[in-house]
């Protein structure tokens, strides 16, 4: 009977335990299919994120025309490149392939260069110009989050470029896509005309005219600047472009010597401080910008600059008359020294 008990209390202990450790094995297994599919979640989340920011691809290729008896045997294509092979029996022979771009990231996105052709050959595209924005066939406006481009790229010989003896290509042509960056100006009286736009890794020459306004230097951010005067070279881009005009700063009048003082200002303005070195004023007239002077402290304080700026000292005694336009004006005087005429014309 004893025995009994105890191999029924063993039993019931063994039963016991056979639970708890199916229990642990259940609860690892699901912790482990649980990570595994948070993980999961997770690579999935992340490519998405990459995808929207930045997703521009090959979606088919078809042939859309031929001439002179060109032929394709076949069309393929991947993310970033298409591939063909092709007969081109004439040096007239040219076939033209309809290949459609997708962009479904939230940037825009362009082509630098298209590059893969034999040497003898050569391409253009109809309806699309390199370096430009790809946007949609039916809505110009909208270039990114799923715009659809359909390019017609036509191929064919260069000048001189056939030979009897080889007509038959094997092509493999590599789309350079690139991110569009803005182009903004500060600082200028008229841009249209000037470029707006800039793909990543590309250089870009801006020339400045009577019209634009040609800064005697400017200010560029997101990427290199060149500036020679009336040209400015554009590489490197990182970001969207700001170029700020520098206006030039002139001294008139001052008895010593300005070459410390600033010689150029953005628009935003700046402050000049006079010292014995440069004369220190005790009046001064300022055109091109809205002007603060402190006496006391020698600081000009200049804002809202327009045009290349002029400061001008006024030597002790001097008077500036900017403009009179009442010429009924007798006896005006300045220290009850000088009078204005009555026709408002001469000064005694």
């Amino acid at each position: 009977m004893q025995l009994f008990k105890i191999k029924k209390r063993y039993k019931h202990k063994n039963k016991k335990f056979s639970i708890i450790i199916s229990s642990l094995v259940m609860c690892v297994l699901f912790l482990t299919i649980g990570f595994s599919s948070f993980s999961n979640n997770l690579s999935i989340g992340a490519s998405a994120i990459v995808r929207v920011e930045k997703d521009i691809r090959v979606g088919s290729i078809t042939v859309s025309n031929s001439t002179s008896s060109a032929y394709s045997n076949w069309e393929d294509y991947n993310v970033d490149s298409i591939s063909a092979s092709v007969g081109l029996p004439s040096q007239n022979s040219s076939i033209t392939y309809d290949v459609v771009v997708t962009n479904i990231g939230n940037t825009e996105m362009g082509i630098l260069s298209i590059t893969g052709l034999p040497s003898n050959l050569t391409y253009s595209i109809s309806n699309y110009n390199l370096k430009d924005t790809l946007c949609d066939d039916h809505t110009s406006t909208q270039c990114k989050l799923g715009a659809v481009s359909t390019l017609h790229i036509t191929i064919g010989y260069k000048d001189n470029g056939y030979n009897s003896n080889n007509v038959n290509y094997n092509l493999n042509m590599k789309f350079d896509f690139k991110r569009v960056y803005s182009i903004t100006y500060s600082g200028f009286s008229d841009t249209t005309g000037l470029p707006t736009t800039i793909l990543e890794g590309d250089t870009k020459n801006i020339t400045f005219n009577s019209t634009t306004g040609i800064p005697v230097d400017v200010d560029v951010n997101n990427a290199s600047g060149s500036y020679s005067r009336p040209s400015l070279t554009l590489s490197n881009a990182s970001g969207d472009i700001l170029i700020t005009r520098y206006f030039s700063v002139t001294y008139v009048d001052f008895p010593g010597d300005t070459s410390g003082l600033i010689s150029k200002i953005s628009p935003s303005g700046g402050t000049i401080s006079f010292n014995s070195t440069t004369g220190i004023p005790e009046m001064l007239t300022v055109s091109g910008a809205s002007d603060s002077y402190n006496a006391s402290t020698h600081t000009l304080t200049l804002t809202s600059v327009t045009s290349n700026v002029t400061i001008t000292m006024l030597q002790d005694g001097v008077v500036e008359i900017k403009s009179i336009t009442r010429t009924d004006i007798s006896n005006v005087t300045e220290n009850n020294n000088p009078e204005i005429s009555s026709d408002g014309q001469t000064i005694t």
